[in-house]
């Protein structure tokens, strides 16, 4: 059993990847490694990533991942959440340039638009866009780009003309980058168009179930979808079929119909891998509970993560709770079942056990030790790796860096 330290996340789950390497290597088969989170987010998705990079036959190393990754884990459900939240915020300027880079452009070549680009041509437009006390202006965009587009070009015309004119010497160093940007508005125009119609269709109150089809084909038209696997609209269709059927809910229009289509976006998983097939499970301790593996691995054991912090709920308070009996477990309840789940994973291991410690965690925080690593080094009761002499009964944090966190940094 190892009980581990490391500065932060990246270096975790770098020794994570490290752990699972060397039990390929000894011999383990894939399906009996689990590398267990305290939550799925963010974690899971990180650890899976840096796992398919490991060295693996002729392709990437298997990994099952319990409860699939988020969708907006993947560039092409971050496109989409931004063409939800853009809608929200009535097209104004900024979400306006973080969406026209995920769209398909028209005209020569493979022409794609970065953020610095996007940025130039929208402010190029003029103040345009919506806002919560105009949310119309959204509609401006179009107007406005087909007037800038005849003014840029009426402004190529006469540095073109005026070459030879000193006079004229600025205008005519400003040709390449009045180039440009007219490139990049005619080839984001008909997309740029489309986005606005569909701005249309919620500013004048169209319900869910009319608003869900249209957006549902501009992202098939327009949104850029990189990589294998299904398409981020025939992915959304599948849960927002349901809503848009329903009575209720397809009748929701503007900010509460986009709030729908938004949260399913952020509640979509992507399955991984499939349990039962050689890969190497990541998941949750929770969801490992009653399932054997070899070698079990535990990482992000930082105070507050397991057991996680008490919240007591404001509608239903501990109090109130009590009263009702064992039916409606307490804050407390759930801190216990925490450790219960994380007793049951380890018993499972039938090989080798990691605990691991960031000292850094996810949001750059900086946490103790969990109250469960201090109690593996009790339960572990290791002598004093100076002295060789027995050590407390309960060993303080300085001696669990001594004898567990060093003597596994060293292995």
């Amino acid at each position: 059993m190892d009980v581990e330290e490391h500065a932060g996340v990246e270096e975790e789950i770098e020794a994570a990847a490290d752990w699972v390497a060397r039990r390929v290597l000894a011999g383990t088969p894939l399906e009996d490694i689990a590398v267990l989170v305290p939550a799925l987010d963010p974690l899971a998705s990180l650890v899976a990533q840096r796992l398919e990079r490991l060295p693996w036959l002729e392709g990437t190393l298997p990994v099952h991942v319990a409860g699939g990754l988020p969708l907006t884990g993947t560039a092409v459900g971050a496109r989409a959440l931004a063409v939800v939240r853009a809608l929200r915020v009535s097209l104004a300027g900024d979400a306006q340039a973080q969406v026209l880079p995920a769209l398909r452009t028209e005209g020569d070549g493979d022409r794609h638009l970065s953020l610095g680009r996007a940025t130039d041509l929208i402010w190029s437009l003029g103040t345009a866009g919506g806002s919560a006390a105009r949310p119309e202006a959204a509609l401006e965009w179009t107007e406005r780009a087909a007037s800038r587009e005849a003014s840029i070009g009426g402004q190529i015309e006469r540095a073109r003309q005026s070459a030879d004119d000193p006079d004229n010497a600025a205008l005519v160093r400003s040709l390449r980058d009045l180039e440009r940007l007219l490139a990049d508005l005619r080839a984001v125009r008909p997309a740029l168009d489309a986005l606005v119609a569909v701005a249309q269709l919620a500013l004048r109150g169209a319900t869910l179930a009319t608003l869900w089809p249209a957006l549902r084909e501009f992202l098939d038209r327009w949104l850029l979808q990189p990589g294998e696997g299904g398409r981020v609209h025939a992915i959304l269709d599948e849960r927002l079929s349901a809503l848009t059927s329903d009575s209720a809910c397809g009748a929701l229009t503007r900010d509460d119909a986009l709030r729908v289509i938004e949260n399913a976006i952020l509640a979509t998983r992507l399955p991984t891998g499939r349990f039962g097939k050689p890969a190497v499970y990541v998941g949750t301790v929770h969801g490992a509970v009653g399932l054997p593996f070899s070698a079990v691995r535990v990482i992000g054991l930082a105070e507050g993560h397991l057991p996680p912090v008490p919240r007591e709920d404001p509608v239903l308070p501990d109090s109130l709770r009590a009263q009702l009996g064992r039916a409606m477990p307490t804050a407390a309840d759930d801190v216990l079942e925490s450790l219960h789940a994380l007793d049951a994973v380890v018993r499972g291991a039938r090989h080798c056990v990691a605990l691991s410690v960031p000292r850094l965690d996810v949001e750059r925080s900086e946490r103790e030790s969990a109250s469960v690593v201090l109690e593996a080094a009790a339960a572990l009761g290791r002598p004093d790796a100076a002295t060789g002499a027995a050590g407390a009964v309960i060993p303080d944090l300085r001696a669990v860096r001594r004898d567990a966190f060093a003597p596994a940094r060293q292995a």
